[in-house]
């Protein structure tokens, strides 16, 4: 069933969807790492390609302080209709933080809105669509993560050169445990819902893969060049 007849069904109409892509221009790994090139075209129009093919988006905007990404997402079709300001691009500022400020600038109202990270290229449409299909059944946010299997005794920290267990009472804990945590292929709220969190486990290889650092790029590039991920548009 498609969303806008299981809308229909609860007699809901159809709120807005915002996909918001934030890039600045600074990075560590790669420089200007959100345009540079994979495969012929910029990093960050995997992003904007596969919102703007999502039947339930209807609105792509990027979210950066730098006229360059902001020409050149534009050209590949996204609104930046203002820049943010430098304070909330910076190595220091969180993403919270530029997401308010964009969120602010936009509009709440009765929106959804979806984060959609450009370091993230192996997204489909599709998939876009079915995690917003999971949301309107009455979720107020769907999140990506990844799982992480490992032994939790053999966890540690290091604190004056010494290494500690992390874990007070290893011996109470499984010998193998599977760990969860947030990876941000894609997130989205509706603040009208209730508060009901779902969460959708990433098991394709392929769409772990996060632009950090040249390695990152090569391993991205070895994938598409080898046809092994369809972008679906």
């Amino acid at each position: 069933m498609n969303t806008e007849k299981l809308l229909l069904q609860q007699n809901v109409k159809k709120p807005e969807v915002i996909a918001i892509i934030p890039a600045r221009g600074g990075s560590r790994g790669i420089p200007r790492k959100n345009i540079v090139e994979l495969s012929g075209k910029p990093l960050i129009a995997y992003s904007i390609q596969a919102a703007q093919h999502a039947q339930l988006v209807d609105r792509v905007v990027v979210s950066t302080e730098d006229e360059e990404i902001a020409e050149i997402s534009k050209a590949w079709g996204a609104e930046v209709p203002f820049l943010r300001p430098k304070e909330y691009a910076t190595d220091t500022a969180s993403l919270r933080e530029a997401f308010a400020y964009t969120i602010s600038k936009l509009g709440r109202n009765d929106r959804v809105f979806v984060h959609l990270y450009p370091t993230s290229p192996f997204r489909t449409p599709s998939f876009i669509d079915e995690m917003l299909n999971i949301l309107f059944k009455g979720y107020c946010s769907v999140s990506t993560v990844k799982e992480i299997r490992c032994d939790p005794q053999l966890l540690f920290v290091l604190e004056n050169n010494k290494l500690n267990n992390i874990l007070a009472t290893p011996n109470n804990i499984p010998y193998w445990k599977k760990y969860y945590r947030q990876y941000p292929l894609f997130k989205a709220y509706h603040k009208g819902n209730n508060g009901k969190h779902y969460f959708h486990k990433i098991t394709d290889k392929c769409m772990l893969i996060d632009i950090d650092c040249p390695t990152d790029l090569l391993w991205a590039e070895s994938v598409i060049k080898a046809g092994l991920f369809d972008f679906g548009f």
